[in-house]
This record gives structure tokens, sequence and C-alpha cells, in this order.
């Protein structure tokens, strides 16, 4: 099932965190994830006021560097208030920023984050001890996702950002990056990588986080063909499966599948209805469409997300066997398969789209549904990951993509339509 992460990329200003977000969102959407990235530069709300108090009375004062203008918070011995006001703003931008994204599941790739805006909370203030209420509570936040750590020689970020040179506090937050996560060890544990060496291996590392993040993410399914990362992420929901459970694939399915399951659930319900209660009716019904839904092929492709089905290369094989030792008559025209397997493109958790193309007529029909469910219940036996669904010649052409249909395979072609 796919679920909602969230990556964090710290570190100080001139890093290289944003070049790290780049690569990663970028491996991580090839993979075929719903990936957002946000940019989490502190938002002031509540202390608005305060900052205006301070700019008047020259506790911030402006420096330049580089053709650029920048302020420096100097708030030694500022009231608590300040502390408390800045962690409200921060929990608001917070919530508004990554909370309503995070319903649906997400993968949220953040330049910058709690840390970082923490680190500037410290540094503006003179809290160097890098201890207390206040920090745990940010390094929480931060902790419900992955952290990496940008970093870079002293020379390099000054060599990368002018202002390093001129403000007065730039080396005061690297120390306290350091420190705070020192300090704080068990709550974040990032993943450091050096932007200054040899990008090549931190190539390897970021292939190696996308892999982590993309197994621990779920199934993505057919949404993964979906542009917006919203509907991809939909499109990988508990409710889509809910959907997914309730309709059983009618749009693509031949008329016979779809007419054997409404029969097979209306049946439920009126035998339940005979028993004299609608509790039974409806836990008949449930019954019923549960076991249309599994031996619908949807048993063994969720096993080959737990790890426990054959190898899509497997899998092959054994439905070719199948189909070569099991040939069905004339009720069938062809059997084929497309999706990522044609196109020699099959992962770990790839399934394989197959479709049994029915000769027409009412006993085509039955004879087909008949021989198709066998093969359902010997990829549920074999723990193969087959999608696998009737179709016709003229519905087959409506379903496939004019992409797909150079990449069919047949497994097997009836006599008449050699």
């Amino acid at each position: 099932m796919a679920r909602s992460i969230i990556v964090f990329v710290s570190g100080i200003d001139g890093s290289g965190k944003s070049t790290v977000v780049e690569k990663l969102a970028d491996r991580l959407r090839r993979r075929g994830l719903p990936v957002i990235v946000r940019w989490f530069r502190f938002p002031y709300l509540l202390t608005i006021p305060f900052l205006i108090i301070a700019r008047i009375t020259g506790r911030t004062r402006l420096f330049e560097a580089g053709g650029k203008r920048f302020s420096v918070h100097f708030f030694e011995h500022s009231p608590p208030v300040y502390k408390l006001l800045y962690a409200f703003d921060h929990a608001l931008y917070y919530l508004a920023k990554y909370g309503v994204s995070l319903i649906l599941p997400v993968v949220i790739v953040s330049d910058r984050g709690p840390l970082d805006n923490l680190v500037d909370l410290l540094a503006d203030t003179g809290d160097y001890e890098a201890s207390g209420l206040l920090v745990r509570g940010f390094l929480k936040m931060q902790g419900r996702g992955l952290t990496i750590l940008a970093k870079a020689s002293l020379s390099e970020l000054i060599a990368r950002r002018p202002e390093a040179r001129v403000d007065p506090k730039y080396k005061v937050r690297l120390a306290l990056y350091d420190k705070v996560l020192g300090t704080n060890s068990r709550l974040i544990k990032p993943i450091i990588i050096d932007t200054g060496r040899d990008p090549r291996l931190n190539e390897d590392i970021l292939e190696s986080i996308a892999n982590v993040i993309a197994r621990n993410y779920g199934h993505v399914g057919w949404g993964k063909n979906l542009g917006n990362p919203y509907l991809r992420a939909l499109a990988a929901s508990k409710a889509f499966i809910l959907v997914n459970w309730l309709l059983q694939g009618s749009r693509i399915a031949d008329s016979s599948e779809n007419f054997f399951r409404v029969v097979l659930d209306a049946s439920a319900i009126i035998l339940g209805l005979l028993a004299g209660s609608i509790t039974a009716a409806i836990g008949f019904f449930l019954v019923a469409h549960t076991t249309s839904y599994i031996l619908a092929s949807n048993s063994p492709i969720a096993l080959s997300y737990l790890n426990k089905s054959k190898s899509p290369r497997e899998a092959m094989r054994l439905l070719e066997s199948y189909v070569r030792e099991n040939k069905p008559g004339a009720y069938i025209q062809r059997i084929i398969v497309f999706g990522s397997i044609s196109r020699k493109a099959a992962k770990k958790y790839s399934d394989i789209d197959v479709r049994v193309v029915r000769s027409r007529g009412a006993a085509n029909a039955i004879r087909a549904l008949l021989w198709t469910m066998r093969l359902r219940l010997f990829a549920w036996r074999n723990r193969l990951p087959l999608d696998v669904f009737i179709t016709t010649p003229d519905k087959l052409a409506d379903i496939i993509s004019e992409e797909e249909k150079t990449k069919i395979k047949d497994i097997y072609r009836g006599e008449a339509t050699r």
C-alpha cells in the first residue's frame, strides 16, 4: 500500500541543498512516484511586529555582499515570547506546507526543514546551548521524515556564497548544525552528503536513497501514467483500492465477465434475504464480491508486493507452459500479453497484463470464462502476478494504446486467426 514520505534536505545556505533536491526528485519521478518539491523558507506571521521593532531599534542590521543585501538578527536577551511566536508561526506553516499535502500518499522532497529554521532561531537569539523542549519539538517534527544533510568545507561555502565572508553569524549557524545534531542524535540520524567531493560518489548515494524510498513507498499502479502528482497519489491510495475492489475492472472487462459478477453478487444478496436478514445479505455480498476479486488475479498481484510471488520472468515462463499444455478451443482466438513484460522493462513488482480474446457468441463467452477461471486458479496457486481479463477483438482495440499495440506478444493464436 502506498504511503506518504517526506525527505528534508537540510544544510546551511551554499551547501548545495537545491542541487540535491533537484537530483533526488528527478530520480524518484523516473521511478513513477508522485513527487512534490517544497521550499521551506520560514514565513514570519505573528512575529512581524517584533521584527518591525527590531529593525527600528537596530537589532536587525543590513549587510551587503555580491551585490545582494541581507539582514542579520541580533536578538540576544530578547524576551522568551519571541521564541514562542516563532514556534507558533513555524507550526502553522508546517501544517499548511506539508500536513495538507500528506493527506494523499505523496513523496515530498523539501528544500530546508524544521532543522534549518531551528538553527536560524538559535543563531538569532544567541541560544548556543541547543537544548530544551523547543529544540526537541523542532527536531521531532523533522524526525517524521528522512533527513539528508548537505555539507561542504568552509572555503567552498565562502566561494559559493559571498555573504559568508560578511555575515557575522554565518560560522555560528554552521557550527550549530553539528551541535544540534550531536546533542540530539537519537531524534535525527541524517544521511550526510558532502557536496564538495567527487560528484560520482554522491550520485551513487542518491541512487541508493531513491531505491529505498521507492521500495518503502509501495505500489503506484496505473497511476504512474498520470502527470499530476496528486492524481497519481490518489490512484495509489487506500480509497482507490476500495474503488478497485468495488468495480473490479468492469471498464476493461468483457460483458460476459461483468454479467457473471453481477449474477454472483445478486445471488449472494438473494440468498442472504432468504435467510431472513439484511445483515446476512450484506455479509453474503461481501464474501461473494471479495471471492470474485481474489479470483480475478488480484490476490497473486498483491502477493508480489509482499515479496511472495514469482518474478515476472518466471511467471511468464509458467504462463506460456500452462497455455501450451491447456490449449483452448475455437472459443478463444488469441491470448496476448502487453505492458512492461512485453517491452522488456518489467521490474521486481511488475504484474503481467494478460488478455484472453474470445470469439463471438454466448456459448463461446461461457467457455472462455470457464477456461480463464482455470488460468486464474493456476495463477493463484502458483503465486503468479497475472492481471487476466477476457476481451473481444473490438474492445481490445479500444483499451490498448497505439504504442502498446506495437509491443503486443501473442502466447496463443487460434487457427482461425493465424
